[in-house]
């Protein structure tokens, strides 16, 4: 169409000049025809850019999210196709992550007010990622961040960074007197190429945890209210309460045989330790309680996946992670066990910061989760598993020193060690470790035994 333009023009000045010698009408007649031409071209010209202009902008609709603003679910598969496409395979992290309850404020406040909770927290999460970050809306409540070229590190850290903006998230209507707060977020992330080695396998992979971890979080605090609800009334001696606790530890003991032992040995280790620090016996006494409820959120975990004799897949040991805050979850709202609710929380953090929930560093991990943390892997690597035999007391002590400052306290791992090797108690009994775990009633057997002989 522009060399159409230019060939017109060319025909008007060559008709003008023509006029200019000969003033004949043949000349002008051609020359407004040209002029008309140019004229009608240009027009076209215009209505086809608009026309194109316009097909552009539907495109780009396509893949907007009409709600928030964010790209949608079908640009966010388009993006990983193309990828999976592409010749080059650089990295990339996704992040996954749904909010509820949004339904029960789509039933309560209407479909405009869950609207206007989504958009802000789109609004307010954007604030916080990387110019490179993706953003979209994958479905619902859903969401998901694509971040090209990121360390599988990187991802995590985001992942907690979410957590943290929707813990701290408020919604207040002034007009409709709406206040919504205590929004909670089930969240999984994937990796190319740390976790799966496809690009198209992303998405599906971070949003199968995410399902994974919404069902049991869904669950798990009011199931077993009433039965934390029957301890709390209990007003008896710290020996009572104990053992109500294990009565409900008996429970998680009928889908995974290893923790009622394991949170009962680690009882028995947190209170020599405790002693050995020179803690009260108040002090001590709170150790026993935390010890026996530091597990208590797999009771809401699937039986598979707690007797899972192979090694367990990435997805598998993102959801067993989620213990920690599935048993904060269910201590946060119990007024008798409150106080035990970020102890729990925190006992799987490290030193370092690399642990899990919330990538606590240093001082910021709460004293008893520290002393948690070695007495739960010491435990942990002593015992037989259905996959693997227990380590001798040398090897343990080894792996402890090996990750002084990394995982464990300097400090308190150092007691520690001080403690199990100069010890002659309970805690680093061979004959007890070496058969904990084959059969769970001999393992009981062998607590009662312990018990009377060392605690009578």
């Amino acid at each position: 169409m522009f060399i159409s333009i230019l060939f017109n023009l060319a025909g008007v000045a060559a008709s003008f000049f023509r006029i200019l010698e000969d003033p004949h009408i043949m000349y002008f007649g051609l020359m407004f025809t040209q002029i008309s031409i140019i004229i009608a071209s240009i027009i076209v010209g215009i209505l086809v850019e608009n026309l194109n202009q316009k097909r552009l902008d539907m495109e780009t609709l396509a893949f907007i999210d009409m709600t928030t603003g964010l790209h949608n679910n079908k640009y966010m598969f388009k993006y990983l196709h193309e990828l999976s496409a592409a010749s080059g395979k650089s990295p990339i992290g996704i992040l996954v992550f749904d909010i509820f309850p949004i339904g029960e404020i789509n039933k309560t406040y209407g479909y405009q007010a869950g609207d206007a909770v989504l958009k802000r927290i789109a609004d307010s999460i954007n604030k916080i990622l990387s110019k490179e970050s993706i953003f979209c809306r994958a479905s619902g409540s859903k969401f998901a961040i694509m971040v090209p070229k990121v360390a599988f590190d990187d991802i995590i850290r985001l992942e907690k960074k979410i957590h943290k903006k929707i813990d701290e998230f408020y919604f207040y209507d002034h007009k409709n007197r709406i206040q919504i707060d205590h929004l909670q977020v089930s969240s999984g992330v994937a990796h190319y190429p740390h976790t799966v080695d496809s690009f198209n396998l992303l998405y599906s992979q971070a949003e199968k945890i995410v399902s994974g971890n919404k069902l049991y979080e869904n669950a798990s605090t009011n199931i077993y209210k009433n039965l934390f609800d029957n301890i709390g009334n209990i007003t008896g001696t710290s020996l009572e309460k104990e053992l109500a606790i294990k009565m409900v530890l008996s429970i998680i003991d009928s889908k995974d045989h290893y923790t009622y032992g394991h949170s009962t040995r680690v009882m028995n280790l947190m209170t020599e330790f405790g002693e050995a620090l020179g803690l009260d016996i108040f002090e001590v006494d709170r150790l026993k309680i935390i010890s026996l409820l530091h597990d208590i959120g797999k009771i809401d975990l699937p039986a598979e996946l707690l007797n899972k004799t192979t090694k367990l897949t990435y997805e598998e040991f993102e959801i067993i992670k989620k213990h920690t805050a599935l048993g904060y979850n269910i201590l946060k709202s119990l007024p008798d066990f409150c106080e035990y609710a970020l102890i729990i929380r925190a006992h799987h953090e490290h030193f370092d910061g690399k642990g899990y929930p919330d990538g606590l560093t240093g001082d910021d991990i709460p004293y008893y989760s520290r002393m948690l943390s070695l007495a739960d892997a010491f435990d942990a690597m002593m015992s037989n598993r259905p996959y693997r035999k227990g380590m001798e007391l040398s090897a343990v002590i080894k792996e402890i020193e090996n990750n002084l400052g990394k995982q464990f306290d300097p400090e308190l791992a150092n007691r520690f060690i001080d403690l199990v090797r100069s010890s002659e108690k309970y805690a680093i009994n061979a004959n007890v470790y070496h058969h904990a775990n084959v059969d769970q009633h001999t393992v009981k057997k062998h607590i009662s035994a312990f018990q009377e002989d060392n605690y009578a």
